[in-house]
């Protein structure tokens, strides 16, 4: 019996981390996409408009725009996430996306926040439970380490992948901001914030009364790369956000690079984001909108 133990001892300890699934982390380098890119379940979606996948792309990487996963206008509001798993499975499998395959985010765009391109599709394939990570600074970052692009597009199979239901708890509604029942943090600017100003899709300057102002350009470097856990820590706790809060911005945009960096490297276990953000709530007069509190 003391044999026995003895040889299953020695199997789980040289063979558990063999059988064990190697998860995908959530923000992954160059270095890492480099190392992996050739293995079978590793797919790369190029999620900026065709544009940019068409100037030069990371091999084998396959275009999927952001913004195919988003209604345009919905009774006015601006860029809705589609949660209909029918309507994402076949934006998957069109891009040949197979059941299994971790998929890798990568983004070009003109500034630092162009981010939310990969961050706006992180939280929708993973709220289908999707194996999904972002490439940390996107294609800009692959480019700088001297790693190849190219314009060959990839030619792919019909996927075959399922998706389940999608967690719309992850979601605010309109009625769960003006409930009020959780702190709301507002992701934009502080300019913004203060109601100095707007954007053409937002009708009246200003904030949600009560929200605070926790900007996605502290978590952001000048090259579009996040900043480190231990930097994202430091602000965190600075500005006393909670385990469980509402994010918005404009139109979700930008509110979507908080909720990653809230969700996946902040540690936080409730983060809801309000897509509508002030793009649905400054349209009704009945919703107040403030100056935001420094």
């Amino acid at each position: 019996m003391r044999r026995f133990w003895k040889s299953l001892f020695l199997f789980l300890l040289f063979f558990s981390p063999l059988l064990a699934k190697e998860s995908l982390p959530p923000l992954v380098s160059v270095d890492w996409l480099k190392k992996n890119l050739s293995k079978k379940d590793i797919v790369v979606l190029d999620v900026s408009s065709k544009k940019y996948y068409q100037k030069g792309h990371i091999p084998k990487a396959r275009s999927l725009p952001y913004y195919l996963f988003q209604d345009k206008v919905r009774q006015g509001v601006l860029f809705e996430f589609i949660t209909d798993a029918e309507k994402v499975e076949k934006l998957l499998q069109r891009a040949g996306i197979q059941k299994g395959q971790k998929i890798i985010l990568t983004w070009s765009g003109k500034r630092p926040k162009h981010v939310y391109y990969a961050t706006r599709v992180f939280f929708l394939l993973k709220g289908f439970g999707l194996e999904v990570a972002i490439l940390n600074g996107g294609n800009r970052a692959w480019k700088n380490a001297g790693l190849p692009f190219t314009q060959e597009v990839p030619k792919v199979e019909p996927g075959n992948i399922k998706l389940g239901s999608f967690q719309k708890h992850w979601l605010a509604t309109l009625e769960d901001v003006r409930r009020h029942k959780l702190p709301l943090w507002d992701a934009r600017p502080e300019e913004f914030f203060l109601g100095k100003k707007k954007k053409k899709s937002v009708a009246r300057a200003g904030t949600i009364p009560g929200a605070k102002n926790l900007p996605f350009t502290l978590f952001l470097n000048p090259d579009g790369t996040f900043k480190t856990p231990s930097e994202i820590q430091k602000i965190l706790k600075e500005k006393q956000v909670p385990d469980e809060l509402i994010v918005f911005c404009n139109t979700g945009n930008t509110a979507s690079i908080l909720w990653f960096v809230l969700k996946t490297i902040g540690g936080k276990k409730h983060v809801h984001l309000y897509d509508g953000s002030m793009n649905e709530w400054a349209k009704d007069p009945n919703n107040p909108v403030v100056p935001g509190k420094p």
